[in-house]
């Protein structure tokens, strides 16, 4: 094998090893995105009860605004 085409192969290989390096960081972003979305639609349809309840002008209080339970 002449020399420029060991240096060419050299050179693909690397591209190659680089590229499959990103493709898997990527894979875990997607991976860690896609927990982060199971996450918010589960908690979206209580987001929007809450939101509802305060549009009926109910009484959607914070839990610190509460008082302390009697054993405090």
């Amino acid at each position: 094998m002449n020399e420029y085409l060991r240096e060419e192969l050299i050179s693909l290989e690397t591209r190659l090893a680089f590229q499959e390096k990103m493709i898997e960081e990527l894979n875990q972003v997607v991976y860690k995105q896609q927990i982060q979305i199971d996450f918010f639609k589960e908690k979206f349809p209580e987001i929007l009860g809450k939101l509802g309840a305060m549009e009926r002008g109910e009484n959607v209080g914070l839990a610190r605004d509460e008082a302390p339970p009697p054993h405090y």
